[in-house]
Protein backbone atom coordinates (compact mmCIF):
# COMPACT_ATOMS: atom_id res chain seq x y z
CA UNK A 1 0.00 0.00 0.00
CA UNK A 2 1.25 3.68 -1.11
CA UNK A 3 1.61 6.32 1.91
CA UNK A 4 -0.45 8.49 -0.11
CA UNK A 5 -2.04 8.85 -3.93
CA UNK A 6 -1.85 11.78 -6.06
CA UNK A 7 -3.99 12.59 -9.42
CA UNK A 8 -3.72 15.48 -12.38
CA UNK A 9 -7.71 16.25 -12.08
CA UNK A 10 -7.61 18.03 -15.07
CA UNK A 11 -9.31 20.41 -13.30
CA UNK A 12 -9.97 23.36 -16.07
CA UNK A 13 -8.40 26.55 -14.96
CA UNK A 14 -11.75 28.04 -15.54
CA UNK A 15 -12.59 26.30 -12.48
CA UNK A 16 -9.63 26.28 -10.19
CA UNK A 17 -10.40 30.41 -11.31
CA UNK A 18 -13.92 30.61 -10.61
CA UNK A 19 -12.88 28.33 -6.96
CA UNK A 20 -10.59 31.52 -6.24
CA UNK A 21 -13.09 33.91 -6.91
CA UNK A 22 -15.60 33.04 -5.28
CA UNK A 23 -14.00 32.68 -2.39
CA UNK A 24 -11.75 36.05 -2.45
CA UNK A 25 -15.26 37.97 -2.76
CA UNK A 26 -15.89 35.90 0.36
CA UNK A 27 -11.84 37.05 1.52
CA UNK A 28 -13.84 39.33 4.86
CA UNK A 29 -15.28 35.91 6.23
CA UNK A 30 -11.79 34.22 6.60
CA UNK A 31 -10.65 33.19 9.69
CA UNK A 32 -7.41 33.14 10.67
CA UNK A 33 -6.20 29.82 12.04
CA UNK A 34 -3.00 30.25 14.98
CA UNK A 35 -2.48 27.38 16.73
CA UNK A 36 -0.52 27.20 19.56
CA UNK A 37 1.44 23.83 20.88
CA UNK A 38 3.30 23.14 23.64
CA UNK A 39 5.12 25.88 25.38
CA UNK A 40 3.31 28.14 23.47
CA UNK A 41 5.16 27.58 19.75
CA UNK A 42 2.98 28.20 17.20
CA UNK A 43 1.69 25.73 14.95
CA UNK A 44 -0.20 26.96 12.64
CA UNK A 45 -0.14 30.37 11.14
CA UNK A 46 -3.03 30.39 8.07
CA UNK A 47 -6.78 31.68 6.74
CA UNK A 48 -9.52 29.84 6.34
CA UNK A 49 -12.83 29.73 4.88
CA UNK A 50 -14.97 27.10 5.53
CA UNK A 51 -17.16 25.69 1.73
CA UNK A 52 -20.11 23.88 2.73
CA UNK A 53 -21.20 20.52 1.88
CA UNK A 54 -23.72 21.76 -0.86
CA UNK A 55 -21.32 23.19 -3.19
CA UNK A 56 -20.23 21.04 -6.56
CA UNK A 57 -16.60 20.95 -5.09
CA UNK A 58 -17.39 18.01 -2.86
CA UNK A 59 -18.60 15.86 -5.28
CA UNK A 60 -15.56 16.25 -7.13
CA UNK A 61 -13.51 15.57 -4.65
CA UNK A 62 -15.38 12.34 -3.94
CA UNK A 63 -14.35 10.81 -6.73
CA UNK A 64 -11.18 10.93 -6.58
CA UNK A 65 -11.17 9.90 -2.68
CA UNK A 66 -12.79 6.84 -3.74
CA UNK A 67 -10.75 6.45 -6.55
CA UNK A 68 -7.75 6.05 -3.93
CA UNK A 69 -9.53 4.44 -1.38
CA UNK A 70 -10.92 2.12 -3.95
CA UNK A 71 -7.08 1.33 -5.08
CA UNK A 72 -4.96 1.44 -2.56
CA UNK A 73 -6.65 2.49 0.87
CA UNK A 74 -8.98 -0.17 1.30
CA UNK A 75 -10.11 1.48 4.43
CA UNK A 76 -13.93 1.17 5.97
CA UNK A 77 -15.14 4.88 5.12
CA UNK A 78 -18.48 6.42 5.12
CA UNK A 79 -19.81 6.95 1.67
CA UNK A 80 -19.03 9.92 -0.35
CA UNK A 81 -18.35 13.00 0.99
CA UNK A 82 -21.84 13.86 2.35
CA UNK A 83 -22.33 15.78 5.53
CA UNK A 84 -18.45 17.24 5.42
CA UNK A 85 -17.01 20.35 4.79
CA UNK A 86 -13.76 21.46 2.87
CA UNK A 87 -11.46 23.88 4.39
CA UNK A 88 -10.16 26.72 1.79
CA UNK A 89 -6.39 27.04 3.18
CA UNK A 90 -4.25 30.44 1.76
CA UNK A 91 -1.08 30.90 3.01
CA UNK A 92 0.35 33.87 2.15
CA UNK A 93 4.22 35.17 3.07
CA UNK A 94 5.19 33.76 6.28
CA UNK A 95 2.13 31.70 6.82
CA UNK A 96 2.57 28.07 7.62
CA UNK A 97 1.23 24.54 9.42
CA UNK A 98 3.92 22.40 11.24
CA UNK A 99 4.12 19.05 12.11
CA UNK A 100 0.30 17.44 12.73
CA UNK A 101 -1.66 14.51 12.27
CA UNK A 102 -5.60 14.85 10.71
CA UNK A 103 -6.66 12.46 13.94
CA UNK A 104 -7.06 14.92 16.35
CA UNK A 105 -10.90 14.91 15.91
CA UNK A 106 -11.32 11.06 16.57
CA UNK A 107 -14.21 10.42 19.11
CA UNK A 108 -14.83 6.90 20.28
CA UNK A 109 -17.54 5.92 17.52
CA UNK A 110 -15.54 7.46 14.15
CA UNK A 111 -12.07 8.42 13.13
CA UNK A 112 -10.54 10.58 10.55
CA UNK A 113 -9.01 8.10 7.55
CA UNK A 114 -8.47 9.92 5.09
CA UNK A 115 -7.28 13.42 4.11
CA UNK A 116 -6.95 14.88 1.20
CA UNK A 117 -5.68 18.52 -0.59
CA UNK A 118 -6.69 20.19 -3.94
CA UNK A 119 -3.97 22.58 -5.68
CA UNK A 120 -6.05 25.93 -6.50
CA UNK A 121 -2.41 27.38 -6.90
CA UNK A 122 0.52 26.81 -9.65
CA UNK A 123 3.97 26.04 -8.47
CA UNK A 124 5.01 29.12 -10.19
CA UNK A 125 2.45 31.51 -8.22
CA UNK A 126 4.51 30.86 -4.64
CA UNK A 127 7.64 29.57 -3.14
CA UNK A 128 8.33 27.63 0.03
CA UNK A 129 4.79 26.49 1.01
CA UNK A 130 5.52 22.55 0.34
CA UNK A 131 3.12 20.17 1.44
CA UNK A 132 5.17 17.38 3.52
CA UNK A 133 4.42 14.14 4.62
CA UNK A 134 6.48 12.01 7.12
CA UNK A 135 6.58 7.99 7.74
CA UNK A 136 7.01 5.64 10.58
CA UNK A 137 10.66 5.00 8.80
CA UNK A 138 10.99 8.70 8.55
CA UNK A 139 10.64 8.49 4.71
CA UNK A 140 10.01 11.89 3.10
CA UNK A 141 7.08 12.81 1.04
CA UNK A 142 6.35 16.03 -0.60
CA UNK A 143 3.02 16.86 -2.38
CA UNK A 144 2.17 17.83 -5.42
CA UNK A 145 2.46 21.88 -6.24
CA UNK A 146 0.61 21.38 -9.90
CA UNK A 147 -2.68 23.55 -10.04
CA UNK A 148 -5.69 21.08 -10.07
CA UNK A 149 -3.32 18.18 -8.65
CA UNK A 150 -5.41 16.29 -5.34
CA UNK A 151 -3.56 14.28 -3.09
CA UNK A 152 -4.95 11.67 -0.36
CA UNK A 153 -3.53 10.43 2.02
CA UNK A 154 -4.11 7.80 5.34
CA UNK A 155 -4.86 11.03 8.13
CA UNK A 156 -2.48 9.48 10.18
CA UNK A 157 0.65 10.52 8.27
CA UNK A 158 2.30 13.26 10.13
CA UNK A 159 2.66 16.32 7.50
CA UNK A 160 2.91 19.75 7.16
CA UNK A 161 2.65 23.36 5.02
CA UNK A 162 6.37 24.51 4.90
CA UNK A 163 6.37 28.54 5.45
CA UNK A 164 5.75 30.18 2.13
CA UNK A 165 8.46 32.47 1.77
CA UNK A 166 6.80 34.39 -1.06
CA UNK A 167 3.55 34.58 -3.52
CA UNK A 168 0.29 32.75 -2.00
CA UNK A 169 -0.38 29.08 -1.76
CA UNK A 170 -4.32 28.60 -1.84
CA UNK A 171 -5.83 24.57 -1.28
CA UNK A 172 -8.76 23.30 -0.35
CA UNK A 173 -7.94 20.60 1.72
CA UNK A 174 -11.05 17.77 3.89
CA UNK A 175 -11.21 14.83 5.57
CA UNK A 176 -13.20 11.50 5.61
CA UNK A 177 -14.61 10.18 8.13
CA UNK A 178 -14.87 6.44 9.16
CA UNK A 179 -15.96 3.67 11.66
CA UNK A 180 -13.27 3.81 14.67
CA UNK A 181 -9.95 1.62 13.69
CA UNK A 182 -10.43 -1.75 14.90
Amino acid sequence: MYRYMWYDTQLPERFCDEIRNVLEENEGRLQSSRTLGEESSHIRDSDNYWIPDSHWINSFCSHYINLANRENFKYDIYPGYQNNVIQYSLYKENKFYGWHTDTIHDDKDESRKLSFSLQLSNYDEYTGGDLQMIDEENEMYIGPKSRGSIIIFDSRLRHRVRKVTSGERRSLVGWVMGPRWK
